[in-house]
């Protein structure tokens, strides 16, 4: 038997509390305590429509590559 799939779409339960208001709160606290340019913000923005009103997508394969090689950095 495998895993329970997760929702986030119940109000109150701990999914949705996640996505609804965890991780707008940290998008915004990313964008107030960092200098990003123009398009760095804009990805945020993205990112949080995304979260709050629509279907979080997939990364695109220039985006994975970007975070394999931050994972990849010592320290």
């Amino acid at each position: 038997m495998g895993a329970a799939v997760v929702l986030g779409n119940e109000p109150g339960s701990f999914a949705w509390g996640v996505l609804a208001q965890r991780h707008p709160a940290l998008i915004q606290q990313v964008r107030d305590a960092f200098p990003y340019d123009r398009r760095q913000h804009k990805a945020l923005d993205a990112l949080l429509d995304e979260i709050t009103n629509g279907v979080i997508e997939p990364l695109a394969p220039e985006e994975l590559r970007a975070l394999d090689t931050l994972a990849s950095r010592p320290g």
